[in-house]
């Protein structure tokens, strides 16, 4: 009768612990990323929310084009190469959400 007492709904209580335990853990993990996606969902549509900034004038044209001109030859841009060839290929990889969305995110 002993060992009976001590079982709760046919469970060692040490397990039905740990499974409480585990379900707790569960919970804490979901609750966290629900928050981070919540948090990366408001920050992204705070940056894009801003109109066309100075800065960005600078790393927006060279997307478009270095399909069609030569860097520096062509058009007037005061930066190193590789950042105008890296919104160019962001730019064609994700392209879908358009040039200021690509200088943005990239």
């Amino acid at each position: 009768m002993s060992a009976r007492a001590d079982q709760v709904d046919g469970m060692d209580p040490l397990m039905a612990a740990e499974d409480q335990a585990d379900k707790a853990s569960v919970l804490l993990r979901i609750v966290t990323v629900a928050v981070l996606v919540i948090l990366f969902a408001a920050v992204f549509g705070r940056i894009m929310s801003y109109g066309l900034r100075r800065d960005e004038l600078m790393f927006v044209p060279p997307a478009e084009l270095l399909g069609y001109w030569g860097l520096y030859s062509d058009f007037f841009y005061n930066h190193v190469p590789d950042s105008a060839w890296y919104f160019r290929g962001f730019y064609l990889v994700f392209g879908e959400g358009g040039l200021l969305a690509s200088a943005r995110i990239g």
